[in-house]
């Protein structure tokens, strides 16, 4: 893109100078001078050189490995560079790299998620990490919820927001993976037997209940949307849900609780696609397109985008 830039919208004794702009290159030493002048460690300005210096051994992606070493000279794509999130593709790459201490690193989403429902007014019992064995096949429920009349299954993911189709891959693998575990751990539940002695070992009174189930995401990418029977929340949502019960714009605050306080039906409500709560986002959507020619040729990209208008009809029709 930057060639393309370059080559059809400058004259030529221009185009070097633009170049420089968009790709400027530095020497090793310049470099170096440059980021000691940040942190005033030689080793550390060693270690995030050769941290974000893309090697040609490996898969070449420039949101993760910016600084392309040419001839003795650090070349950096400044359009790239300048969208990315440096401080989360750095512990990307360090995970892809195989760093012992990012490999380690304790994802807080299970004790977050535990926490929203020890706070909310249902009172439930909460337990983590339960282990469950089914069919000779091996499980851990991350959260598990119990109220009067359900079970909930709770499968928690904390994938780092993508930023590229390598890293949607990856949350679509999440995804299956949670299901995975889920579908073996609602099979456990669905049998009596197994739920009664489950129950019976924690000293819970059993009692039929529906068993429902839920994936809890870190980023809100598949959020509203079911995943082979299972909803896919958003963690901040399904905190702001719990614990909160409103929807604030710039005009007003909306109650989505049905009553004054948060039921056991409106947690239902929520973990479906059909009510209002989830449908007035995705009703509200709008298709976006954009084209940028290049020659004979057109490049088409497809998105979609929130009418703010539609969500307040939609939210004073549903909530008011």
């Amino acid at each position: 893109m930057c060639y393309l830039t370059t080559d059809y919208l400058y004259p030529n004794e221009s185009k070097s100078i633009v170049f420089n702009s968009i790709v400027p290159a530095f020497s090793i030493k310049d470099l170096k001078e440059i980021i000691n002048g940040v942190f005033n460690d030689s080793v550390k300005t060693d270690e995030i050189i050769r941290l974000f210096t893309t090697s040609f051994e490996k898969k070449i992606d420039l949101q993760y490995t910016p600084l392309v070493l040419l001839n003795g000279y650090y070349h950096i794509p400044m359009s790239i560079t300048a969208k990315s999130n440096l401080l989360r593709n750095c512990i990307a790459i360090s995970r892809t790299s195989g760093n012992q201490e990012s490999n380690s690193m304790s994802e807080p989403m299970v004790t977050e998620c535990a926490q929203i429902f020890n706070q909310c007014t249902l009172h439930p019992i909460v337990l983590t990490n339960v282990k469950v064995k089914h069919k000779q096949k091996s499980g851990e429920i991350d959260v598990l919820v119990i109220t009067d009349n359900y079970i909930l299954i709770i499968e928690c993911k904390c994938p780092l927001c993508p930023v590229n189709n390598f890293e949607m891959r990856g949350d679509n693998d999440h995804l299956h993976k949670a299901t995975k575990q889920l579908d073996l751990c609602k099979a456990a539940f669905g049998n009596q037997d197994y739920q009664k002695s489950l129950l019976k070992q924690r000293k819970i009174p059993y009692k039929p209940r529906k068993i429902l189930t839920c994936i809890v995401f870190g980023n809100r990418l598949f959020n509203g949307l079911s995943f082979s029977g299972h909803p896919v929340r958003f963690i901040n949502e399904l905190n702001n849900f719990m614990i909160n019960g409103t929807i604030r714009t710039d005009k007003t605050v909306y109650s989505i609780w049905e009553g004054e306080k948060l039921a056991e039906k409106d947690l239902i409500n929520y973990l479906s696609e059909q009510t209002p709560f989830i449908q007035t986002r995705f009703d509200a959507m709008i298709q976006h397109y954009e084209q940028l020619k290049l020659g004979n040729m057109r490049l088409s990209l497809e998105s979609y985008g929130i009418a703010q208008k539609t969500v307040d009809f939609q939210l004073d029709q549903n909530f008011n």
